[in-house]
């Protein structure tokens, strides 16, 4: 019952994925998704990145993450209408955790 439901939450989150638009118009509709699953995370629309962090704390507490990655750093940019992630000189020093931007940084 445990594999067949850590399954279904995967594929939920994969097929979610899939359907992610990517678009934007400001920066403020994009936000960073989490990873775990076949990546460490990427950026994407809000609404996307939303959607996979209640799938991905749901796996990550029943099932375990197949990937651990390193922290690093990530800010979601808005570039001719697609979520990106914002050129390396334009990221400030601290690192940015791969949550929903509600989320607290943890030390």
């Amino acid at each position: 019952a445990q594999q067949r439901a850590c399954a279904a939450l995967r594929k939920a989150f994969i097929d979610r994925r899939a359907k992610a638009t990517g678009t934007c118009k400001t920066a403020a509709d994009c936000s960073n998704a989490p990873g775990g699953f076949d990546d460490c995370g990427h950026v994407t629309d809000r609404a996307t990145a939303e959607a996979l962090y209640a799938i991905y704390t749901r796996y990550r507490r029943q099932c375990g993450l197949d990937r651990h990655c390193a922290p690093r750093r990530s800010v979601p940019a808005c570039v001719k209408g697609r979520c990106v992630r914002a050129a390396h000189s334009r990221l400030p020093a601290m690192l940015q955790p791969l949550t929903r931007r509600a989320a607290p940084a943890r030390r």
